[in-house]
C-alpha cells in the first residue's frame, strides 16, 4: 500500500508504514525520528489505529519539516503537537 509523503504540501508516494520520503524525513531531527519510531507499532498502517503519542510524534515531525520550508502549519497539527 501506497500514500503520499506527510510533509505539507508533497506529494510523492511512499509505503504506508512509513511517515514521510527519505528527503522529508531526514529534514526531522534525530531526536523527532526516534520518538516517531518508538511510537509506531507495527501494523498500524493496516489497521488505521495509532496511539496518542505517535500522533503527537508525527505531527511534530510534520511541523519541523514545515517550519523548515517556511510552510504555513495549519492549527490542526499544532493541537495534534500540544496532546500527549
Amino acid at each position: 500500500m501506497l500514500h503520499t509523503c506527510h510533509a505539507l504540501g508533497c506529494e510523492i508516494e511512499v509505503p504506508s508504514r512509513l511517515l514521510m520520503h527519505r528527503e522529508h524525513w531526514r529534514m526531522v531531527p534525530v531526536f523527532l525520528r526516534l520518538r516517531v519510531l518508538h511510537a509506531y507499532q507495527p501494523g498500524q498502517e493496516i489497521t488505521k489505529i495509532t496511539t496518542a503519542a505517535y500522533r503527537q510524534a508525527a505531527a511534530l515531525a510534520i511541523i519541523s519539516v514545515a517550519e523548515q520550508e517556511e510552510r504555513a502549519v495549519p492549527e490542526l497539527y499544532r493541537r495534534m503537537a500540544l496532546k500527549g
